[in-house]
């Protein structure tokens, strides 16, 4: 009889999502992504330069888990020319838009 570890077991059930948020820069991108991974929300983010990765690991009833990669790009990331690696096979992407309208 061989046992088996049910934590083993999970890690080898996990799937990987590949999360990208885009956005101009000043959007608020950073402060969400930090607010969802860190259960904190800060307004002074320093401005992403770039890419940054985080990672998240989601556990669903029925030994499911998820490993949510969070790419959290800067605001250049739009007129990069490295805009389409960054969305090369993306489960999810997110374009974060800021408007400001005049009152009426």
């Amino acid at each position: 009889m061989v046992d088996h570890d049910p934590d083993q077991l999970a890690a080898q059930h996990e799937s990987v999502l590949k999360f990208v948020i885009l956005g101009e820069a000043g959007v608020g991108k950073t402060s969400i992504i930090h607010r969802f991974l860190n259960d904190r929300f800060s307004t002074d983010s320093i401005q992403t330069s770039g890419v940054e990765f985080h990672r998240k690991r989601i556990s669903f009833p029925g030994h499911i888990d998820v490993s949510l990669h969070v790419w959290d790009t800067g605001g250049n990331a739009l007129a990069s020319p490295m805009l389409s690696s960054y969305l090369h096979e993306a489960h999810v992407s997110l374009f974060l838009i800021r408007e400001v309208s005049p009152p009426t």
